[in-house]
C-alpha cells in the first residue's frame, strides 16, 4: 500500500473531518490477535434488511465491526439499537470521508481510478479501515442485504476457533474427491448433469454433501484454510419467494466472500478492469468452497429492484440447465455441485417471514 498523502480535494479542505484520522496504518496486519472471528459490515443507506442481517450472523461471530457513512435512512438508528442489544459484540465506527465508487460520472470515475489505494476516498481504503478495527485472528465480510444461515455459519466459525487437531475418515475423503471429480467433469460436460441420478435422491444427495462438508470443516480445524462462501439471490413476488438472476448470476459470492486469517497479505486494493473502482483482496493461499451461507436480497432493495433480470421458481427450474454460457469456471463449478447437492437449506418462507412482511408493507405504500 502507498504511503499516506494529504488529500487536498475541496471536500477535505472544508474541515468537517480530519483526513489523517481515516488513513490506515497497514502495520495493524502484523499484530498478534486472539482466536476468534470478526464480522466486517459497512453501511450506507442499508436500513431495509440491516436488522435481519445482524440478527442472522451475530450469534456465530465473536465480534461485529460496523463502519457506517452518512445515511439518509434510519440505518444509524438501527446500528445503535443493535449495539445496545449486543454491547459485548458490536463495535461501531463512523467513516466521514465520501467514498468514490458507484453512481459516478465518467470523469469522476476516471479521477477515482487515478487515486492511490491509500486515498481516504477509495473503497479499498474504507474496507481496510474497517478491517483495521477488528480484534480477532479471523475475519469475514458481512453485507447488509444477506440473511445468513446461522447454524451453518456457526459451524464454520467454531472450526476456526477450534485448537485440537482431528483425523480424517474414509467418508471425508470420499466427500473431497467426489466434489473435485464431479465439478471438473460437469464444468467441462455440463449436459451430463441431466443424467446425475444421485442428486435427485434426497438421502444420497444429503449424504454426499454431508461428507463433503465434514471434510471442509476438518481442513479448517487442522489448517485454518480460507473458506469461500456464496449465497442464493432471492426475490419476493406475489407472496412467494423466488430465485432471481441479478446481472448474469443467480447467486453471489465467488471467492470475494471469504473467512480468512488476517496476515500481512490480507488487505484490499482496487480491482483492475472493472467498470467501477471496487475493492478486491488478492488472496494467494488455498481456498476451500463452503457452499451456501445466506440468502441474498439485493434484488429486493428499493434502489435495485428493477435490476432483476429473470425470476426463477424455487423448485422445478432449480436445475443444471440454469447455468449460463458466460459463467466462468468457478461460477459454474459452485452452482453445478452446490446447486445440485446442497439443497437442504432453510425454508425461505420461514427464515424470511418477517422480511417478507416488511417488503409487502413497503410495496403497498408505493
Amino acid at each position: 500500500m502507498e504511503e499516506m498523502l494529504e488529500c487536498t480535494c475541496p471536500l477535505c479542505q472544508e474541515g468537517k473531518y480530519k483526513g489523517e484520522d481515516y488513513y490506515v496504518d497497514m502495520s495493524f496486519l502484523k499484530k498478534e490477535r486472539p482466536v476468534g472471528v470478526s464480522g466486517l459490515l459497512r453501511v450506507k443507506n442499508d436500513a431495509e434488511f440491516l436488522s435481519d442481517c445482524i440478527e442472522s450472523c451475530i450469534d456465530a461471530l465473536d465480534e461485529l465491526v460496523i463502519c457506517y457513512q452518512d445515511c439518509t435512512d434510519n440505518a444509524p438508528e438501527i446500528i445503535r439499537e443493535k449495539q445496545r442489544k449486543y454491547p459485548d459484540k458490536i463495535n461501531v465506527f463512523y467513516y466521514a470521508p465520501p467514498v468514490f465508487c458507484h453512481g459516478l460520472t465518467e470523469e469522476a470515475k476516471k479521477n477515482a481510478f487515478s487515486l492511490p489505494d491509500s486515498s481516504i476516498h477509495k473503497l479499498c481504503n474504507y474496507y481496510n479501515y474497517t478491517l483495521s478495527k477488528s480484534t480477532y485472528r479471523y475475519a469475514m465480510k458481512i453485507d447488509s442485504d444477506q440473511i445468513y444461515f446461522t447454524d451453518k455459519l456457526k459451524r464454520y466459525c467454531d472450526a476456526y476457533r477450534a485448537d485440537n487437531k482431528v483425523t480424517f475418515s474414509l467418508g471425508d475423503y470420499f466427500g473431497k474427491y467426489y466434489e473435485k471429480i464431479y465439478r471438473r467433469i460437469m464444468v467441462k460436460y455440463t449436459f451430463l448433469s441431466s443424467f446425475d441420478l444421485f442428486s435427485r435422491i434426497p438421502a444420497i444427495r444429503d449424504f454426499v454433501f454431508r461428507k463433503y462438508e465434514n471434510y471442509i470443516i476438518k481442513e479448517v480445524i487442522n489448517n485454518k484454510y480460507a473458506v469461500s462462501m456464496s449465497g442464493i439471490n432471492l426475490g419476493y413476488k406475489q407472496g412467494e419467494w423466488h430465485i432471481c438472476r441479478l446481472g448474469k448470476l443467480i447467486y453471489n459470492g465467488t471467492v470475494d466472500h471469504l473467512i480468512f486469517g488476517i496476515t500481512e497479505d490480507t488487505f484490499y486494493i482496487t480491482s483492475v478492469g472493472r467498470k467501477n473502482p471496487i475493492e478486491v483482496m488478492r488472496y494467494n493461499k488455498p481456498i476451500l468452497f463452503g457452499g451456501w451461507f445466506w440468502y441474498h436480497l439485493q434484488g429486493m432493495r428499493t434502489n435495485s429492484y428493477q435490476n432483476i433480470k429473470e425470476w426463477i421458481v424455487l423448485t422445478s427450474k432449480l436445475t443444471w440447465n440454469t447455468v449460463s454460457a458466460d459463467w466462468n469456471y468457478f461460477q459454474k463449478g459452485i452452482w453445478l455441485f452446490c446447486g445440485q447437492y446442497e439443497k437442504n437449506l432453510p425454508i425461505p418462507a420461514l427464515l424470511l417471514k418477517e422480511t417478507a412482511r416488511n417488503i409487502s408493507k413497503r410495496n403497498n405504500s408505493y
